[in-house]
C-alpha cells in the first residue's frame, strides 16, 4: 500500500502521478504509474472524501479470481450512476435474478452469430459516413473525427436497438442530441473537476433529457406491440422476420409473459424496458466510436501494418472499394477472413482500453496473489485496471509498441500474450453484453474506408490555436484518453486530423471510386453536445 496520511488518506501519495499527466488526462493514467511503482500484484487505496476505498488489481490472475471465480455485483456507486442515465434498473444495476431474466430477453440479438446478421444495416450508415469524409477530404480542412465516428455509432445502435433511424450522421436530431446531453453531464465520481462532480444542476439536466429519451423509447414499444397485435399471428411474423430490433425482442418477452390482452403496456415492464433500451443506446455508441477513432490513429501511423490491412482487404473484398459495402452484405461471413484486421482491432483496445471495470468486494471473497498473500475484500470496492495490465511490460512484449501479430503468433512466440491480460470488454457473466456489436462495427467500417482515404492526426495544428499549457502527451500519446460521462474513455479534443482520398484512388488505380463531392460544406467547429 503506498504511504498512507491519516488525514488525506492517499491523496497525497497519487499527487506525483497526476503531476506526470496532462491536466484532462483520465484519472487511469496516473494509476497505472502508481500501480506499476509498487511491487505487488494489488494494492489498497483510500481517496476519502473525492472516492471509496479501492482495492487495485493489476494482476490478471487476481482479476479472474474476482471477476470470474466470484462475479460480484457493481459498486453502489456506479450502479447508481447507471440507473441514472438509463432511467431505472438495467443489465448494469440489476441485482442477479432480476438480471438473469432481462438478458435472457437479449439472447437472440448478442450472439456472435446474430450480431453478424446486423452487417447489411452498418453498411448503410457506413455508407454515410463515407459520404461525409468525401466531402472532408475536398474540403481540406482540419476536423475533429470523433465529431463524425459519433453520430455514426449512435446511428448503428439506434436501428439495432430501436429500429429506427435520426439520419444523425447528415443533420442535427432531437433525440440523439438529448442522449449525448445526458451522457455528458453523467458522472462516476472520477472527475476531478468538482464544477462538474458536485454541481446541483448536473442530475437536473440528466433527468430532463432522460425523460425526453424514455418518453420516446416508450412510444416506440408500444407501437411494436400495436402492430404485433394487429399481426395476431406471432409464430407465422418471428419466421418472417429474421432480423429484429431489440425493441421487438422486449415486445416478445411482453406478449410471453402478459399475453396479448388488450390495452397500453404494463407501466412497470415499459419503465424496465425504457431503462434497458437507454442502457444499450449509451453503453452501444459512446466506446465504439473512441475504438474506431484509435484503430485509424494507430494504422495510418504504422504505414506497413496498413499496406497488410490494405491487402488482406483487396483478397477478400475484392480491389474494387466501391463494390466492399455490397460484398459484405451479399455475405456477412466475409468478415470473418479478416484475421489481421481483427488481430489490429484488438491491438488497438490493447493499447487504448475503453474502459476498466469495477465489483463490490463481499465478505466471502478474499483473493490471492502470486505469493500467497490475502486480499481480504469487504467493505473495498475492487478496480481491476485494464489498462495497467494491457500495458504492463511484464505482461507484454514491446507494450507501448503496435503490434497486431502478438495475436496471431502461438503460444510459443515471445509476443503471445498471457491467459486473461487483455479484458477491454472483460469477462465473466457480466461482461460487456455489446461486444460482438462494438467489433462487428469497427470491422464493417474499417473495410470500408481504410482504403478509400488518409487520415492523419492534425494536433499540431490544433495546438497552435488552442495551445495547453504543461504536458500534453500520456504514456508517449499525444491523443491521449480524457473521460467521457457514459463511463467511457475518448481521445482527447475528438480527435483533431485532415483527412485525403488514398493516393492509389486519387490516382485512378484499381481501387478507384468516382462521386461527386459537390455538396454542403461540413462545419469544422465542435457541436455542444460532443462535450467540447
Amino acid at each position: 500500500m503506498p504511504p498512507y496520511n491519516w488525514i488525506t488518506g492517499h491523496l497525497l501519495a497519487i499527487k506525483p502521478f497526476l503531476m506526470r499527466q496532462p491536466p484532462d488526462a483520465l484519472f487511469n493514467y496516473a494509476l497505472t504509474e502508481m500501480a506499476w511503482s509498487i511491487n505487488s500484484d494489488a494494492f489498497y487505496l483510500d481517496f476519502w472524501p473525492i472516492a471509496g476505498p479501492m482495492l487495485v488489481l493489476k494482476s490478471p490472475s487476481m482479476a479472474m479470481q474476482m471477476m470470474q471465480q466470484n462475479n460480484p455485483g457493481k459498486p453502489d456507486f456506479v450502479a447508481n450512476t447507471f440507473t441514472e442515465l438509463a432511467g431505472g434498473p438495467n443489465l448494469i444495476s440489476m441485482e442477479e435474478g432480476m438480471w438473469k431474466k432481462w438478458r435472457a430477453m437479449f439472447n437472440p440479438i448478442l450472439s456472435t452469430s446474430a450480431i453478424l446478421q446486423q452487417a447489411p444495416r452498418i453498411v448503410v450508415e457506413c455508407e454515410k459516413l463515407c459520404q461525409k469524409l468525401r466531402r472532408r477530404a475536398h474540403e481540406g480542412l482540419v476536423f475533429q473525427l470523433e465529431q463524425d465516428t459519433l453520430p455514426l455509432t449512435l446511428e448503428v445502435i439506434s436501428v439495432i436497438s430501436l429500429d429506427k433511424t435520426f439520419n444523425y450522421q447528415l443533420a442535427d436530431s432531437g433525440i440523439p442530441r438529448h442522449l449525448r446531453s445526458m451522457i455528458n453531464w453523467g458522472t462516476f465520481g472520477s472527475s476531478l473537476n468538482p464544477f462538474k462532480r458536485w454541481n446541483p444542476i448536473r442530475p437536473l439536466l440528466v433527468a430532463y433529457h432522460g425523460r425526453k429519451l424514455s418518453k420516446y423509447i416508450g412510444a416506440v414499444l408500444e407501437d411494436d406491440l400495436a402492430e404485433r397485435r394487429v399481426r395476431h399471428d406471432l409464430s407465422k411474423e418471428s419466421k418472417l422476420k429474421k432480423t429484429k430490433s431489440m425493441a421487438e425482442l422486449l415486445v416478445d418477452a411482453y406478449l410471453t409473459e402478459y399475453g396479448d390482452k388488450p390495452g397500453p403496456m404494463e407501466p412497470y415492464f415499459k419503465y424496465l424496458a425504457c431503462a434497458q433500451l437507454r442502457l444499450f443506446l449509451i453503453g452501444g455508441h459512446d466506446t465504439t466510436s473512441s475504438t474506431l477513432v484509435y484503430a485509424y490513429h494507430l494504422l495510418y501511423g504504422n504505414p506497413t501494418t496498413l499496406a497488410l490491412v490494405r491487402t488482406e482487404h483487396d483478397e477478400v473484398l475484392g480491389k474494387d472499394i466501391s463494390l466492399a459495402g455490397a460484398r459484405i452484405t451479399a455475405n456477412p461471413t466475409l468478415l470473418n477472413k479478416l484475421p489481421y484486421t481483427n488481430a489490429c482491432i484488438k491491438e488497438s483496445m490493447r493499447m487504448f482500453p475503453p474502459a476498466s471495470a469495477m465489483r463490490a468486494g463481499t465478505p466471502d471473497i478474499v483473493l490471492k496473489d502470486r505469493d500467497g498473500k490475502l486480499y481480504p475484500t469487504a467493505g473495498w470496492n475492487v478496480w481491476s485496471l485494464h489498462l495497467a495490465m494491457h500495458r504492463s511490460s511484464e505482461l507484454f512484449k514491446e507494450p507501448d509498441s503496435f503490434r497486431p501479430e502478438r495475436w496471431l503468433v502461438g503460444p510459443d512466440h515471445p509476443l503471445h500474450p498471457p491467459k486473461g491480460a487483455y479484458r477491454p470488454f472483460e469477462f465473466g457473466a457480466r461482461s460487456c453484453p455489446g461486444q460482438a456489436l462494438s467489433i462487428l462495427e469497427v470491422t464493417v467500417t474499417l473495410a470500408m474506408t481504410i482504403r478509400e482515404f488518409d487520415i492523419h492526426d492534425a494536433y499540431s495544428e490544433w495546438d497552435t490555436t488552442r495551445p495547453k499549457r504543461g504536458i500534453s502527451v500520456a504514456f508517449g500519446d499525444r491523443p491521449y484518453a480524457v473521460e467521457g460521462g457514459g463511463g467511457g474513455s475518448h481521445p482527447v479534443d475528438l480527435y483533431p486530423c485532415r483527412i485525403s482520398i488514398a493516393q492509389d484512388v486519387a490516382s485512378g488505380g484499381d481501387n478507384m471510386i468516382v462521386e461527386s463531392c459537390d455538396s454542403q460544406p461540413l462545419s469544422t467547429a465542435a457541436s455542444p453536445e460532443m462535450g467540447t
